[in-house]
């Protein structure tokens, strides 16, 4: 029972080290996205630009332009590349959120490893 008790402080440890490493990550990731993106986008306006252009793009789509156009392609490539943004700052957010359960499991696991041991110890 010991060796499982300490088996589930040093895993806590681990989980909650991850958590402490991803967070800045996620933050580092989200600016790496805000500093690429061009003036007048921003990150508190990328959803809206993107559904703009990605409006744009079904219009000119609909309205049977070849893909061989420059108008057609400048707007696809638009609307790629903020796409490919929106998604980073989605994988950012997520991987923010995994550092916060991270800690908070981590933190769980420690405390129920220790009661553990102490339970192990009043018992013996």
């Amino acid at each position: 029972m010991r060796i499982l008790a300490l088996l589930v402080v040093i895993l806590g440890i681990a989980v909650l080290v991850f958590g402490i490493i991803f967070i800045p990550q996620a933050s580092e990731a989200k600016q790496k996205v805000a500093d690429s993106l061009t003036a007048p986008v921003t990150l508190d306006t990328l959803d809206a630009t993107y559904d703009q252009i990605s409006g744009s793009f079904d219009q000119l789509k609909a309205s049977g332009m070849p893909s061989s156009d420059p108008q057609y392609v400048m707007v696809l490539g638009q609307r790629t590349s903020l796409g490919l943004a929106k998604s980073n700052v989605g994988i950012a957010r997520v991987l923010n959120t995994m550092g916060i359960i991270n800690i908070l499991l981590g933190v769980g696991l420690v405390f129920t490893g220790c009661a553990l041991i102490m339970r192990r110890n009043q018992s013996a």
